[in-house]
């Protein structure tokens, strides 16, 4: 009878492998229909036969969430004996990757590691479909920034960067941030998160980091009335250099269809 060491060593990756599981580091959490949908598998055994391998070599981590019906399929995230492979081909110290590798994502904050998943999938789709050159689209993992910045006083402060998702589009050359508001999040956080933007651009950071002059802001929420208040926010401490566009959720087709061009199929 063959034990799960004894497998694990034996385990041999592919590349596809190693994309899978750096998505699994960058998303925190995915599906196995967003697997799918991401290009990953192309049928739905290949999928589960082929994580259930990478479960057992410690390169996935398999759970469950009541609210994404996974008793009919599972979630996943990244494994540990992955995460050598994430960093490097992520560009990333060992022991930043090991720690998200360990830790499950909180059910709190689950759904929406999920719900970016979809955004991630509708927006790639119509890139796909409208031929947009150089589009990529960054995880939260993946554009979160920490730079230090000089206040009115002469210190130095650390600040941390962190939107839920960014793309970047080349052909024409343009850089969207993303914010996934499920409607949990106070207004006095979402106004701490606008100002994070003003100081990310004005500290010149931005523009280092992305080679670009400026950025739009796609804020995505649940109802009308949530991002009239989230709007109202952003036009009050968003200064004028960044362009702030709010929408909801159901809409995210048509958004996707009107910023990367192309009909709606």
């Amino acid at each position: 009878m063959t034990n799960r060491r004894s497998d694990s060593v034996r385990f041999v990756h592919t590349g596809r492998d190693v994309e899978i599981a750096a998505d699994l580091f960058a998303h925190r959490a995915l599906s196995r229909d967003q697997l799918i949908a991401l290009g990953r598998f192309g049928s739905v055994p290949r999928c589960n036969a082929r994580m259930a391998r990478l479960v057992l070599a410690g390169w996935a981590r398999r759970f469950e969430h009541a609210l994404r019906g996974s008793r009919a399929q599972h979630l996943y995230g990244p494994g540990p004996a992955a995460a050598p492979k994430i960093a490097e081909r992520l560009g990333a110290g060992l022991e930043d990757v090991l720690g998200p590798c360990r830790r499950s994502v909180a059910p709190l904050f689950l759904e929406h590691t999920l719900a970016l998943g979809d955004l991630r999938i509708v927006f790639e789709k119509r890139a796909r479909l409208a031929g947009t050159g150089g589009f990529r689209w960054l995880p939260e993992a993946l554009c979160r920034h920490e730079y230090s910045l000089r206040t009115l006083g002469g210190a130095w402060r650390k600040r941390v960067f962190q939107p839920d998702a960014c793309f970047r589009m080349f052909e024409p050359d343009r850089v969207v941030f993303v914010e996934l508001d499920l409607g949990n999040v106070s207004m006095p956080a979402f106004e701490r998160k606008v100002v994070s933007y003003r100081e990310y651009l004005g500290s010149g950071v931005f523009g280092s980091a992305y080679r670009a002059e400026t950025f739009d802001v796609l804020v995505l929420g649940t109802t009308s009335r949530r991002i009239e208040a989230l709007s109202q926010v952003a036009k009050r401490v968003g200064g004028r250099s960044s362009v702030f566009e709010f929408a909801r959720i159901a809409e995210a087709g048509d958004v996707a269809a009107r910023i990367l061009g192309g009909s709606r199929p």
